[in-house]
């Protein structure tokens, strides 16, 4: 009978910190453009149903916890969100409006689908 091996996740197989505070962060709840995200950034911040307007302030790991320090637009609160870098469910996800439009577009190119916004 064999063994099962649990596969070991790393913070640098997963974050790859650039110059300026930018990260590129392979996980599935980064939905941004090549999935990189930075301090200023403006994203969407989805729980649930629920969406929040924020603001990168920093970005960091440590003991195999992703952790983004952010600003609430609405309300100019400041917190911290983190998520296990091995995690394979997620309680929020982050999405720039880079990306957002990116694939609304294709799928409306794919499908043919009209979307529409009343904002």
């Amino acid at each position: 009978m064999g063994q099962n091996k649990e596969q070991i996740v790393h913070s640098e197989d997963v974050i790859k910190y650039y110059p300026g505070g930018s990260a590129q962060i392979l996980m599935d709840n980064i939905l941004t453009t090549n999935q990189v995200i930075f301090p200023g950034m403006i994203l969407l911040k989805s729980e649930g149903t629920h969406y929040d307007s924020i603001t990168v302030i920093s970005i960091a790991d440590r003991n195999g916890y992703l952790y983004i320090k952010i600003k609430d637009n609405k309300t100019g609160k400041i917190g911290t969100i983190s998520q296990r870098i091995d995690a394979d469910y997620y309680v929020w996800t982050l999405i720039s409006y880079d990306y957002m439009t990116e694939e609304l577009i294709i799928r409306k190119l794919k499908r043919g689908i009209e979307i529409e916004f009343d904002f």
